[in-house]
């Protein structure tokens, strides 16, 4: 599955020129290190080759086979599966699921909060409603994830590297540009895992590089 720098890429990523969804993707591509083009889509046509709706972009392809895997959560378990980040049995690979699930629906909720309508020249009404979304939803999903990690033996969700770990420090890294890191400094093992993940030396370097949208 890891493809030695300097080597063809046998993967494609299709998603827009935009992290979003596709985030997780990369970011757990680059961590493996796995190469990969990175095609940006504009509109449909870009991708009707692979007979599938925007709607599920991100879409993987991998070359040699030409196996076409559509929507973020299936490629990660896939991507993880391939690069032995998905757990070593089936407790583990259910606990990897557990979070990344909570991640996905607090991505959602950013997504669809209602900041989100709010003009950005209304800076108070702005400021407002991202404080209340912070109040009634960020915090008490941050709340129940840092119990989660209470009993851990190290910063690793579930003691390990895998596909979890990748999706929240996406995730947590959308909040910090969303609301900066103060949501994360009540929160010590939380912040704590966003600044060992952000630390690592293949994700440090792709944070750094032109190449993540």
């Amino acid at each position: 599955m890891q493809s030695p720098r300097g080597s063809t890429p046998n993967f494609q990523l299709y998603y827009y020129r935009a992290k979003g969804a596709a985030d997780k993707v990369r970011i757990l591509l680059e961590e493996a290190g796995v190469l990969y083009d990175d095609i940006y889509v504009k509109t449909s046509a870009d991708i009707s080759h692979l007979r599938c709706r925007m709607d599920c972009l991100p879409i993987l392809v991998e070359k040699d086979s030409e196996l076409v895997i559509p929507y973020a959560g299936c490629i990660l378990r896939y991507l993880g599966q391939e690069t032995r980040l998905y757990g070593s049995d089936i407790e583990e690979r259910a606990r990897v699921d557990i979070w990344m699930e909570r991640f996905f629906e607090l991505e959602r909720l950013m997504w669809n909060a209602s900041y989100n309508l709010v003009p950005e020249t209304d800076v108070s009404k702005l400021l407002r409603e991202k404080q209340k979304f912070i109040s009634k939803t960020l915090e008490p999903m941050l709340t129940e994830m840092e119990d989660c990690l209470a009993g851990n033996e190290n910063f690793y969700l579930v003691n390990k590297l895998s596909v979890a770990d990748v999706c929240c420090f996406s995730v947590m890294d959308a909040v910090v540009r969303e609301f900066g890191e103060e949501p994360l400094h009540e929160h010590r093992l939380i912040k704590f895992h966003y600044d060992a993940m952000r630390s690592r030396p293949r994700i440090e370097s792709y944070l750094q590089s032109p190449r993540r949208p």
